[in-house]
């Protein structure tokens, strides 16, 4: 967390640890990058007003450097403008202060949530896979049922490669939305 007030630093320390998450501070931009570049960390969580480097620049630098760790920017800077620099600069989320915790807490789970499905699914096999007569050939992207062609669309494709290179695991809506049509269920209503 690079963040220069103590207080709220503290803050977010203590509910981080209600999810087994620990906190590695910095009081300002420079010690962040140093961290963030001599470490792996899962989550960074960004104040964007900073004694010396601001933290639009901090992200500037840690994208320049090719760190692609998520990155929650938590700063006062309220206006649409300083949201749609933070994001375009390479931040995957930006919440405002005053900020609920609890809303920080659903944030910090969605984006670790989302981090660990990716790599999840980077993992995995990119084999041809059988399954008694059904064959799924994820490089030609072909389906052969009993030897004769079934005709999938792209998304039908990746949901049946999912499900047969991970026989027996189950997935909730979200995981679904997130790792085959790539978005989350953040800011959807669901009936």
């Amino acid at each position: 967390m690079i963040e220069d007030d103590a207080n709220i630093m503290e803050l977010v320390e203590i509910h981080l640890k209600d999810i087994h998450c620990i906190t590695t501070p910095a009081i300002n931009g420079e010690a962040g990058i140093k961290l963030a570049l001599a470490k792996k960390f899962d989550l960074i969580i960004l104040d964007i007003t900073l004694p010396d480097i601001n933290g639009i620049e901090v992200c500037r630098i840690l994208r320049a450097e090719k760190i692609a760790t998520p990155i929650i920017m938590l700063t006062a800077r309220s206006e649409e403008i300083d949201k749609v620099i933070g994001l375009e600069t390479g931040a995957d989320d930006y919440l405002t202060k005053p900020f609920s915790i609890r809303e920080l807490i659903a944030r910090v789970k969605a984006i670790l949530r989302r981090s660990e499905l990716s790599k999840a699914a980077a993992g995995q096999p990119k084999e041809i896979v059988v399954f008694h007569d059904l064959m799924v050939d994820p490089m030609k992207r072909k389906v052969l049922l009993g030897g004769n062609k079934i005709e999938l669309t792209q998304k039908e494709f990746d949901l049946l490669y999912l499900f047969i290179s991970n026989p027996g695991k189950s997935y909730s809506r979200s995981n679904l939305l997130t790792l085959v049509w790539d978005m989350s269920l953040a800011g959807m209503s669901i009936p």
